[in-house]
């Protein structure tokens, strides 16, 4: 019995892990951790979640508490765009709890499958759908476009012609910048392809937490 129970725990500890490094994942209050409840402020004991993390005793969900299971719930509705229900089949089925979406409206998919509830919300979070990934790949493609353009813009120049006012590039940024255009990755300097990789390892990590 001892054996059993310290295998249960290892495995909530275990998908406790996996439910924080989910890209869907967010602390919500009213969660119990391993230091505490979440309160209304996003504190646990007077500390802010984000101070909590970067310690040596980082928080993980309780996920035997029913609260903190609801939450989870909660964060698997933000993050499919469509329907999602249960079932639950007869116990001799393996497994017998199932999470079922409607992809594009019309196309019905097993989104996650397990022995328990804890298990089958931590699968559907970490995969989140097909719609999911492809709207998470495309939110980041939209904050690197935003950036680059609040970036250039901020060299150029406003001046009034004729009535209105023309954005002026400096032609010392455009000869840079078509400089760069023109060379192949490879054939750029480190220095300027510190800024690819930068946005490579964005992408990567965001691939890599959903598993695409």
């Amino acid at each position: 019995m001892t054996d059993k129970l310290a295998a249960g725990a290892s495995t909530d500890e275990a998908l406790a892990h996996r439910a924080v490094a989910c890209a869907g994942w967010r602390w919500m209050p009213g969660m119990l951790t391993s230091l505490g409840r979440v309160d209304d402020d996003l504190e646990v004991g007077g500390i802010g979640l984000p101070a909590l993390e970067c310690g040596e005793r980082v928080p993980l969900p309780d996920l035997a508490d029913p609260a903190t299971l609801g939450c989870l719930a909660e964060l698997l509705r933000k993050a499919y765009p469509t329907h999602v229900w249960w079932e639950c089949g007869p116990p001799q089925e393996d497994p017998p709890l199932r999470v079922w979406n409607w992809i594009d409206g019309y196309d019905l998919r097993c989104i996650a499958s397990g022995h328990s509830i804890q298990e089958v919300l931590v699968k559907a979070l970490e995969g989140r759908g097909v719609i999911g990934r492809k709207e998470d790949i495309a939110d980041l493609a939209h904050r690197v476009w935003s950036e680059w353009w609040i970036y250039h813009r901020s060299r150029c120049h406003v001046v009034p012609v004729e009535g209105e006012d023309v954005l002026i590039i400096p032609a010392e940024y455009v000869a840079r910048w078509d400089r760069q255009a023109d060379t192949s990755y490879p054939d750029l300097s480190d220095a300027e392809k510190k800024s690819g990789r930068a946005i490579a390892k964005r992408y990567l990590k965001l691939m890599v937490v959903q598993n695409v």
